[in-house]
């Protein structure tokens, strides 16, 4: 069990979630402040506008912390060689994704998404993500304008590198990709991909060094 794993998954969690406009990771920062109020004007005791704001300040800057590296953590790892199949065209192999996906001239990032990597004849490769709607502790909820199919393509020519190594977000590493690739006219962007076995990671591994020899 990956301690941090869940720390990480439970600090998106509360990072994606709302309560009304407010991410439930902030929203005690919104309680605190009633709590101070009703300190001033004597409608309750010091000590529990004192404790309530330094609880939700430690949860806010935890959430705050975990954001900065992405809500996960990739740790570089060399798996052993295997003999796979080789990756059809227009096959999908399901796995998850993190990364900035985009839609509708829409740009969101979301961290360890059901995602399927497909490469369609021209050698395109595209990650395809639904974004299901989904409540967390009853009443706070996922964006609704998210809810959908959400899209990262890239050409042969735009990869810079892939690194095998493992993603901690949950409770259990998975094994994983980290892809480095570079759009015209635009900043080198990453996108990690996970999967639930070692053999499908190793076939898309094995597509992508097609492209280009990326050691």
């Amino acid at each position: 069990m990956s301690i941090r794993g869940i720390i990480l998954k439970s600090g998106y969690c509360l990072h994606r979630h709302r309560i009304g406009p407010i991410p439930v990771g902030y929203a005690p920062l919104v309680l605190a402040v009633v709590v101070l109020i009703a300190a001033i004007i004597r409608l309750c005791p010091w000590q529990w506008a004192v404790g309530s704001a330094v609880g939700a300040g430690v949860l806010a800057l935890a959430v705050w912390l975990v954001g900065r590296q992405g809500f996960l953590i990739f740790r570089p790892k060399n798996f052993a060689p295997m003999q796979v199949e080789p990756l059809q065209v227009d096959e999908k192999i399901p796995g998850r994704a993190t990364g900035y996906f985009e839609v509708g001239g829409k740009r969101r990032y979301f961290v360890e998404a059901r995602t399927y990597f497909s490469t369609v004849e021209t050698r395109e490769h595209i990650l395809m993500a639904y974004i299901p709607y989904t409540r967390f502790l009853l009443v706070a909820t996922s964006p609704r304008d998210e809810v959908g199919w959400w899209y990262i393509f890239f050409q042969p020519g735009m990869l810079r590198a892939v690194q095998s190594g493992e993603i901690y977000f949950g409770t259990r590493a998975r094994p994983a990709l980290r892809v480095t690739y570079q759009p015209d006219n635009s900043s080198p962007q990453t996108v990690y991909l996970s999967c639930d076995d070692v053999e499908s990671l190793h076939r898309i591994l094995n597509d992508l060094r097609l492209d280009a020899d990326l050691g």
